[in-house]
């Protein structure tokens, strides 16, 4: 995990998980904890937003195939 100060002020924090690469930018510097539990929100956050995409795109598949039938 890095934490790097931008030429703005704020702070951005970066972590690599299984090839992706989670970012969040906060108007602190955030303490190494602090640091690790927004990652884990962020990570969280993308979790359930594929989860949201894959649950509508089987319900989609589920519509089409009633109409198809």
């Amino acid at each position: 995990m890095k934490i790097e100060k931008l030429p703005s002020g704020s702070y951005r924090i970066r972590q690599q998980y299984k090839g992706k690469r989670y970012t969040v930018i906060t108007d602190y510097k955030p303490t190494q904890k602090e640091a690790t539990q927004l990652i884990a929100a962020e990570f969280d956050k993308a979790v359930r937003c594929l989860l949201w995409a894959s649950t509508r795109r089987l319900y989609l598949i589920w519509v089409v195939g009633k109409l198809i039938m």
